[in-house]
């Protein structure tokens, strides 16, 4: 039989699918004082089986050595590794500098307290392959001493669905408009098209918690969104970390305190994604808005902070004003427990 050697007939044709098929992959670690943490989550990009093209340190104006810690590292790295030191800014205008250094292909974040599991490139690589319109390529994170992910919310999940022949794929096509919230992967375990990212004004600068979560919204109308409910990130447990938590029964007031700011970012990104629109043409979104800050309310009145409380509490009124409003304002300031 005779047998097409495609390679020596139609080379220009295997050219184009072997470019369409090579994933480019470049690692941003964003640091800030935590050289003690850092060199894990480095090693973690290192352990990969499917290796990125290149580590993109960015230490948003470290003071404890980090710049010696990378600078050791670098010597015998098995990949390129660049190191960038800014002043410091804060944390989204330090990833906006790394999602600026990185021209195409796509863009893997990571934590400095954080550490990805071996396969998590390669995962996520293949599943670009497979969904070309997907802007941003998610999993799941876990704690260090479990493999058990850390999972969303059902509700979250609602604008996702299942993708056939995929083992815990879910897929969320592009819409124009965002009607309600839907989950976001954390950015430890994440892919996202550099392009995409910049074209939709990457992180917005001004916040200081949710700055993810409101541009993958903000990418949702550019692309599609795919989560691997796997495990592709484990995320450890520091101090002061929103990820982290603080323990309530030590520390009650700063449990509510975290938990306010939680909250009142997450209203701020809702009121991004609703701009002008009106409560009858986005009414689940405006629901949704105050329900986060009738969660801000409760926590900044269990933090001893009333005032701000109540104003959070006349914002969460106006923002969906309703019989459910009033009745959950009430449960959530003076009957629930905790």
């Amino acid at each position: 039989m005779y047998k097409l050697d495609f390679a020596s007939k139609f080379p220009d044709f295997i050219g184009r699918v072997n470019l369409m098929t090579k994933i480019k992959v470049t690692a941003v670690i964003n640091t800030f004082n935590r050289k003690e943490l850092l060199e894990d989550a480095i090693m973690s990009v290192f352990k990969q089986t499917s290796s990125v093209c290149k580590l993109i340190v960015i230490d948003d104006g470290s003071s404890d050595g980090t710049s010696e810690v990378v600078a050791q590292i670098a010597k015998n790295a098995p990949i390129p590794v660049e190191y960038h030191r800014y002043e410091q800014s804060g944390l989204y205008p330090s990833r906006n500098r790394g999602l600026e250094a990185v021209e195409d292909g796509y863009i893997a974040f990571l934590d400095d307290d954080d550490a990805w599991v071996e396969i998590h490139i390669e995962r996520l690589t293949e599943l670009a392959r497979s969904f070309s319109q997907a802007v941003f390529l998610g999993g799941l994170i876990s704690r260090p001493e479990s493999n058990i992910p850390i999972m969303p919310a059902p509700h979250l999940m609602d604008d996702y669905h299942p993708v056939p022949g995929f083992y815990e794929v879910y897929q969320r096509t592009r819409s124009r408009e965002l009607e309600h919230i839907f989950f976001v992967g954390h950015l430890s375990a994440a892919l996202i098209d550099a392009v995409a990212a910049r074209r939709v004004g990457g992180f917005d600068s001004s916040m200081k918690l949710r700055g993810d979560v409101l541009m993958v919204w903000e990418l949702s109308r550019v692309g599609d969104i795919v989560l691997d409910k796997r495990v592709h990130a484990w995320a450890k447990r520091v101090p002061g970390s929103l990820s982290s938590g603080v323990d309530m029964a030590c520390d009650p007031v700063g449990f509510h305190r975290i938990r306010a700011r939680a909250c009142f970012w997450q209203a701020y990104a809702i009121r991004k994604m609703i701009d002008d629109r009106s409560r009858s043409k986005a009414p689940l979104m405006h629901q949704q808005l105050s329900d986060e800050l009738i969660g801000c309310s409760m926590h900044l009145r269990r933090a001893g902070e009333r005032s701000e409380s109540l104003q959070k509490a006349m914002e969460a009124l106006k923002a969906y004003p309703c019989r459910r409003t009033a009745r959950n304002l009430l449960g959530a300031l003076f009957f629930r427990s905790g």
